[in-house]
């Protein structure tokens, strides 16, 4: 993190007007130090993971892993429940997410354009939560169990925070599906350390 934090100050120091974070494990591993070094400086962070926003962002316009991870967990949920797989369309669940760091951009004396500002409200408009799937149908459900314990496997590339927000929106998806860890399935997680030979 001091490495990342060093580079951060060295490129403050050359009169930047902000600093872009993109997807990048090597940054989002030290987001906080980018940070501090960001308002140091005076400097907004725009980044395009809103699943880092919180730890320093100023603005942000991106896909979220968690979202990712949530959506994975809806055609497992399905399988498990009964579906057919062949029965089960492919969907683009890309969710653009925008956030807004108010306190941060106020201080900085930053002009938010309007068009950004009413996307945002219309995001923080509360939508209708998805009904629960019955085992092997459509329909809402109780939670009831699905009477097995299904074994499933997790297998990560790398350990980053990235990963773990995919992973929380997984396990929080099964439960939005009525699924219980420990009643209704089993989860081993694997990690390939970055090894793509490993991985294979």
């Amino acid at each position: 993190a001091r490495r990342r934090e060093q580079a951060a100050q060295a490129l403050a120091s050359r009169q930047i007007q902000a600093f872009y974070i993109q997807g990048d494990n090597t940054v989002a591993q030290a987001f906080e130090a980018v940070s501090k070094t960001a308002d140091d400086a005076r400097l907004p962070i725009f980044c395009d993971d809103p699943d880092n926003f919180s730890r320093g962002g100023t603005v942000c316009i991106g896909l979220g892993y968690y979202l990712s991870g949530h959506a994975a967990a809806d055609p497992i949920a399905r399988v498990l429940m009964g579906q057919p797989p062949a029965g089960i369309p492919m969907r683009n669940v890309s969710e653009l997410v925008l956030k807004l760091d108010t306190t941060r951009a106020a201080k900085l004396g930053l002009r938010i354009p309007e068009s950004f500002l009413e996307k945002l409200r219309e995001q923080e408009t509360p939508k209708a939560a998805p009904a629960r799937l019955a085992i092997g149908s459509g329909k809402a459900a109780d939670d009831a169990p699905l009477g097995r314990r299904a074994k499933l496997a997790l297998l990560e590339f790398i350990e980053t925070p990235n990963v773990e927000m995919a992973r929380e929106g997984l396990f929080e998806g099964f439960k939005s599906a009525g699924l219980k860890q420990g009643r209704d399935f089993e989860m081993k997680s694997y990690h390939a350390h970055g090894d793509m030979a490993t991985l294979s």
